[in-house]
């Protein structure tokens, strides 16, 4: 099967499911990393994110623990996007370092809104390059103005990293 796929595409395993299943629809927890690096890399720039920012990951992990006892996320939902609900449990929001200058952004959740995730990395990077505080992101949240929130960051660097079902 990995013959005829994309090349950006590969099959691990291949399970027997019941004809019930759907693969968006059944899905409990859905992880999205997101990636960045400071420092200039011709290997990283398809798929990660570069920046020269001096981010205070300390202040955005806490940032991200905010994030995970909130529900409600019209703050991060694309503007004029069809969102019937705009709740989400979100497990895990944290920044990982792998490298002296590189980190990605682990974020699991029941589900998600569209642009949510690109949103949320965006007022994280406010929070994190201290142009909001802890207090502002406490607002932003609760007032769920998409406006108030940061901007969204590029795609190229948001990866799907796991799916339970």
């Amino acid at each position: 099967i990995n013959r005829i796929l994309p090349s950006d595409i590969a099959v691990n395993k291949i399970y027997a499911v019941s004809n019930d299943m759907h693969a968006r629809f059944s899905a409990r927890w859905r992880t999205y990393h997101y990636y960045i690096h400071t420092s200039k890399d011709p290997f990283l720039c398809h798929y990660s994110l570069e920046t020269h920012y001096d981010l205070d990951f300390e202040l955005m992990n806490k940032g991200g623990m905010m994030i995970q006892r909130h529900h409600d996320f019209a703050a991060f939902c694309k503007a004029g996007a069809d969102c019937r609900t705009t709740i989400c449990n979100v497990t895990e929001c944290r920044w990982v370092q792998t490298s002296a200058t590189s980190w990605y952004l682990a974020i699991t959740a029941n589900r998600f809104l569209r642009n949510m995730v690109r949103a949320v990395v965006g007022t994280l990077f406010l929070l994190g390059r201290h142009k909001i505080t802890l207090e502002d992101l406490e607002r932003i949240l609760n007032e769920g103005n998409r406006s108030s929130a940061g901007e969204s960051m590029p795609g190229h660097a948001l990866f799907l990293e796991k799916v339970e079902y």
